[in-house]
């Protein structure tokens, strides 16, 4: 890590540690001022997700998730290292188009998210974008597709040897056995989960 970037993450763990409406403001005008001064897209890009990772304010992160992708859409066919950012970026968007209920928007960017994953072997990335993809469709109450998703990601997270993520795949399908009434399933689903919490 470069001299640079370990001030960027100093800088970010101390804005963070920061708290209140007034100070909230600040932070946002010193990531803005942050982005704005650094040349380099692949730093901008890092900036910038970690900012989203450290807010969870759905008004304040999309709008940066936005810039991330057009910043790594941007330089992504000369810089293969920003896959990663622009998975998460297609994700991320995924995941509010769903939170909105634009279902079928948020279908479009978690394909797009995969095709990233899958050029960068991203394996846990794949499983994340299958659990979402299963959340969406247990959502619209189409549990045989949510199942089959989640067996998706269950079959990356395994192959990584996931246990967090495996866990959460058992408790999701154990809960669309629930709603289809299967409590026996739905038990021993729980009973797996346990065994990776």
């Amino acid at each position: 890590m470069s001299f640079f970037s370990k001030i960027v993450v100093f800088y970010f763990c101390l804005l963070f540690s920061l708290s209140g409406t007034i100070k909230a403001q600040i932070n946002l005008d010193s990531v803005n001022s942050l982005i704005n001064q650094s040349k380099n897209d692949s730093l901008k890009a890092v900036t910038i997700k970690l900012f989203i990772d450290a807010v969870e304010d759905n008004t304040v992160w999309p709008a940066y998730n936005n810039l991330l992708i057009k910043i790594c859409e941007k330089t992504y066919s000369s810089n293969k290292k920003l896959g990663n950012l622009l998975g998460e970026g297609y994700n991320n968007k995924g995941y509010i188009l769903n939170y909105l209920g634009k279902t079928d928007s948020a279908l479009i960017f978690y394909n797009k998210c995969i095709r990233i994953r899958q050029e960068t072997k991203d394996s846990t990335g794949i499983g994340n974008v299958m659990v979402n993809i299963g959340f969406l469709n247990q959502n619209l109450g189409r549990h045989d597709s949510a199942i089959f998703y989640y067996d998706k990601g269950l079959s990356y997270y395994k192959s990584k040897k996931n246990l967090d993520g495996m866990a959460v795949i058992y408790n999701n399908k154990a809960s669309v056995y629930q709603i289809q009434g299967r409590v026996k399933r739905k038990h021993c689903l729980f009973n797996k989960r346990n065994e990776y919490l």
